[in-house]
């Protein structure tokens, strides 16, 4: 699955949640790290924040939490 295959919206956002969760982190220890704000990161995800820096940090948010190289179906 490649990032430009994910829409944003809530299942994005969860599978982000996921992929971090999985690399035993979060999306909060993330925003963190990187000086960015929890929400900013949320309204990119969910694609409300869809301009050049939202995509931008959508893009970057999708690669380090791993998701297009995870299948997360549900059991």
């Amino acid at each position: 699955m490649s990032a430009k295959e994910l829409l944003p919206g809530l299942e994005l956002y969860n599978r982000v949640r996921a992929g971090f969760i999985l690399q035993n982190s979060s999306l909060g220890e993330w925003c963190r790290n990187n000086g960015i704000q929890q929400t900013s990161a949320k309204a990119c995800l969910h694609g409300t924040w869809g301009g050049p820096k939202g995509m931008a940090m959508r893009d970057r948010l999708i690669k380090d939490s791993n998701i297009e190289h995870l299948s997360l179906k549900a059991a």
